[in-house]
């Protein structure tokens, strides 16, 4: 929207300042230059017609004077009385106090002056020529074509602004219908770039809770129901057993499938309220490094039984000046999750590397595993997709969560082969400054 106020700004200074400038100068070229304004004639008028008023003054023969003027190339004179003038009393004030009143009519102008010593008003009327009336309609033109050419002016600056608004109506009513595919294509000479690139955000987002609540659905209704169907059993096999020893043992069975559904109900509590609580993160400046570093040294106490896999730490001389911009607890999680998503599918080896980029953190995390297999490649960082060779717990949703923390931090995550370790890499993209 800046750049909108911006463009609005920079069109009317131009319209205004600019086509003023160029009409004013194009008129004084073309003008002709020996002609008496119009402004000189009046003025001359008004000097020549107190001069008649104060010679009429001491004449004894006004009337004469008066008949043989009117010979004189339409510029007609006639003495009225003052007290006859259809005037304001202000205006007639002035009169008498030997000031000149003019009067413009559609055909010609009346200069009035009071004959001194006299009730009467000696009037001179002037009549527009046909070469004042040419100046007035060349002015008119000018004037006119001025006008025309601001509204074409406003006219191109507002067509690409029309035109990508009925664009952004045509996209949202689409959108609105159920097309949640459609974006907007952010031009790069747009007025309103920032407000498509929000709708866009916007768009992905929802098109993502849409995906997220038919993916929850259905693992609502899988995974919830193995966990049922074994406790159903359980207790119909519980109910026919006597001996002591062998409830205790369904007992336990049935316990454990409880802590299942338990653990899914509130991993998908914890997911479904991750949008929400995502909204009020703050961000300041974060070591990555130094988080990374701490989460690797808890893992490796939290885990004595994975103590023959490394993880390897790397960083470049360059990071001591960098720093990541974002939350200090959402990047927790997304460092912890990646390092545990890696370390159950490694076989001897994690490797995290954090490197410094212009204007961003890259962090990569990769593993000596089996990689990602095809089948779930695509959906990959989508909630409760697991592929079926798959035998670790957990119920899919440590990706997704790394995928939504990461766009709420304007960055990026991908996967690929790793070309050192053969397995799973994953590279993460986060927003940097330099301290």
């Amino acid at each position: 929207m800046r750049y909108l106020s911006l463009s609005l700004v920079v069109v009317v200074l131009v319209a205004t300042i600019g086509l003023g400038w160029v009409f004013d100068f194009v008129y004084q070229q073309y003008s002709d230059p020996k002609q008496s304004p119009s402004e000189d004639k009046i003025e001359y008028a008004e000097i020549l017609t107190k001069k008649m008023a104060v010679a009429l003054s001491s004449s004894n023969n006004a009337n004469a004077f008066i008949t043989a003027w009117q010979a004189n190339d339409g510029y007609s004179l006639q003495i009225d009385s003052i007290n006859s003038l259809a005037l304001p009393a202000p205006l007639l004030s002035d009169l008498r106090l030997g000031k000149s009143l003019n009067i413009e009519s559609d055909s010609d102008l009346n200069i009035h002056y009071a004959i001194p010593n006299s009730s009467d008003v000696l009037i001179l009327q002037i009549p527009y020529t046909i070469e004042d009336n040419k100046k007035f309609i060349n002015r008119y033109w000018v004037t006119s074509l001025f006008y025309l050419l601001l509204i074409v002016l406003f006219l191109l600056w507002a067509k690409p602004l029309i035109s990508r608004l009925i664009n952004l109506r045509e996209t949202a009513k689409a959108f609105g219908k159920g097309e949640l595919s459609q974006r907007i294509t952010v031009g790069k000479v747009s007025y309103i770039s920032d407000l498509e690139s929000e709708f866009n955000h916007m768009a992905q987002r929802i098109e993502d809770l849409v995906s997220d609540v038919k993916l929850l659905s259905t693992a609502v209704s899988h995974d919830l129901r193995t966990p049922l169907a074994r406790i159903r059993m359980g207790l119909d096999t519980l109910s026919e057993e006597e001996e002591p020893a062998q409830r205790r043992v369904y007992e336990k069975r049935i316990n454990a499938h409880i802590d299942d559904m338990v653990e899914l109900v509130e991993t998908l509590l914890a997911y479904a309220r991750l949008d929400q609580s995502m909204l009020a993160i703050e961000k300041t400046s974060i070591d990555l490094f130094a988080l990374t570093e701490k989460i690797i040294k808890n893992k490796q106490k939290e885990r004595p039984a994975e103590h023959d896999k490394s993880i390897l730490l790397e960083a470049d001389a360059s990071l001591a000046h960098c720093f990541a911009v974002g939350d200090n607890t959402y990047l927790k999680m997304l460092v912890n999750n990646l390092l545990l998503n890696a370390i159950q599918h490694s076989k001897t080896t994690v490797l995290v590397k954090i490197c410094c980029r212009p204007n961003s953190l890259v962090l990569v995390v990769e593993d000596d595993g089996d990689g990602i297999p095809e089948d779930i490649k695509v959906d990959l960082f989508k909630p409760f997709v697991r592929s079926k060779a798959n035998k670790n717990k957990g119920h899919g949703v440590g990706l997704a969560i790394c995928k939504r923390i990461v766009q709420w931090h304007q960055g990026s995550i991908t996967v690929e082969k790793s070309e050192q370790l053969k397995g799973a890499k994953f590279i993460v993209n986060l927003p940097s400054v330099e301290n």
